[in-house]
């Protein structure tokens, strides 16, 4: 996934549509990988024994106050344990700002992530780095379908 974000990164700083496209598509691949994951993951889920391991694994998250409601706790879940890898995609893609909740939960887990991970969401935090508007800005003038992007 980073070679992805950083392939896409890099096509967009020279204006390469193609890679941008091959990124994106990379990117694709990886999410429809994660949902399957998820899926087969919550088709064998046990939840009689759902409480006994969000008990155990609460003393490895590293913002407890986050996961003691049950929003929070969906939010953490959301977040694959609190990695980097979805709020990175959220800022890539330019998707989700308007969800003030997760972006909380973001915010409070970016002061507790290792120190590249800090570095990671900040270089994409840059304008030049949302996928979205790039393609908006370089496309708004075409006669271009969305499909064919």
């Amino acid at each position: 996934l980073m070679q992805a974000i950083r392939l896409g990164q890099k096509a967009m700083s020279s204006q390469d549509d193609q890679n941008l496209i091959h990124s994106l598509q990379d990117i694709t691949a990886w999410l429809m990988d994660c949902c399957k994951f998820m899926d087969t993951e919550f088709e064998s889920k046990d939840s009689q024994s759902e409480p006994l391991m969000m008990s155990r694994l609460r003393k490895f998250v590293g913002t407890s106050e986050f996961v003691e409601e049950e929003e929070n706790t969906r939010l953490w879940v959301y977040n694959m344990g609190s990695s980097v890898l979805l709020p990175a995609l959220h800022l890539l893609l330019g998707v989700l700002r308007a969800q003030s909740r997760l972006w909380d939960y973001f915010a409070v887990q970016h002061l507790i992530m290792p120190r590249s991970h800090r570095d990671l969401m900040e270089s994409l935090e840059n304008k030049r780095n949302n996928m979205r508007r790039y393609c908006l800005i370089r496309f708004a003038s075409r006669k271009i379908t969305v499909e064919r992007l």
